[in-house]
């Protein structure tokens, strides 16, 4: 008994070259990430931070009227660990309060704080 061999159909050239093309694309898209990865560890960008450093109660009086009178002195400091580039803030403002009562508001105009560096804040706070 002898068997005879069939040739299978040819593969169109199309597909050839589309899977070509995909080949191609998939290495380049995997070559790109190892790029990025790569380069997101040798630059290590650092995010900007804003912290209250210090902040001092200097008077606190509740009068006979329930008048609450107070003064604080509050340093608020921008930083910006990163040695590349520098940061830029704008509308900045915090909101003081004491039991859900808006004591004042702390506001900054638009500033910039360079690379690798800090800047300070002194609010001086009175409210009645």
């Amino acid at each position: 008994m002898t068997r005879k061999l069939t040739q299978g159909s040819a593969t169109h050239t199309l597909v050839w070259f589309a899977a070509i093309i995909c080949t191609v694309v998939a290495i380049a898209v995997i070559i790109a990430g190892i790029v990025v990865f790569s380069g997101y560890m040798i630059i290590h960008p650092r995010v900007p931070l804003i912290t209250v450093t210090s902040a001092y109660l200097d008077n606190f009086q509740n009068t006979e009227a329930s008048l609450l009178e107070t003064e604080i002195t509050i340093v608020v400091r921008a930083e910006n660990d990163n040695t590349n580039a520098h940061a830029s803030f704008s509308d900045t403002s915090f909101m003081l309060s004491f039991r859900g009562l808006n004591i004042a508001g702390l506001v900054a105009y638009p500033f910039e704080v360079n690379k690798n560096s800090l800047v300070d804040f002194h609010y001086l706070v009175q409210s009645s």
